[in-house]
C-alpha cells in the first residue's frame, strides 16, 4: 500500500519510502545476506559470511565471498581473467565478475529474463524491473 505517513498504513506497519511495511522480527523475514535490526524492525545487509553461502545464493560453484573494493561488508563474488567468465550482464573488472547495469527498464527486464507481460491490476504478480 502506499502512503505519506504512519497513518495511512494499517495497524502494526510503518511507512516507509512511500509503501507501508511491516517491521521485521526475525532474520528469516529479510531477503538473502540481510538480517533483521531488532532495534528499528529494518532489514539491513549484513553481507556474506563463507564461500559455500555465496555458491548457494549466487547458483554459481566459483562464488566466493570477499571485500570489494570501497566497501565494508563482504560479498558474494565470482573470480574471473576474461569476460567469456561471466554472465551476458557482467564483464570482468578486476578479477571480479562486475554488474554492467542497465541504461533503460526495458534493458534491466531483458537481463534479468523477466516475462514480457506487464503488472496490471488484474495480474499484479507479474514483476517490474526498475532500472537504477
Amino acid at each position: 500500500m502506499e502512503c505519506a505517513t504512519d497513518g495511512d498504513c494499517n495497524d502494526g506497519e510503518s511507512c516507509k519510502a512511500g509503501v507501508c511495511k511491516t517491521p521485521c522480527k526475525a532474520n528469516e523475514e529479510c531477503p538473502l545476506l540481510n538480517a533483521c535490526d531488532s532495534k528499528s524492525g529494518e532489514c539491513v545487509e549484513v553481507g556474506c559470511t563463507s564461500d559455500r553461502e555465496c555458491v548457494a545464493v549466487l547458483n554459481n560453484r566459483l562464488a566466493v565471498c570477499g571485500t570489494a573494493a570501497g566497501s565494508e561488508l563482504k560479498q558474494c563474488q565470482v573470480p574471473c581473467e576474461t569476460n567469456a567468465e561471466c554472465s551476458n550482464s557482467e564483464l570482468c573488472v578486476k578479477g571480479v565478475c562486475t554488474n554492467i547495469g542497465c541504461q533503460s527498464d526495458e534493458e534491466c527486464r531483458a537481463q534479468l529474463d523477466l516475462a514480457e507481460e506487464a503488472s496490471t491490476p488484474a495480474h499484479p504478480w507479474v514483476p517490474k524491473a526498475v532500472c537504477k
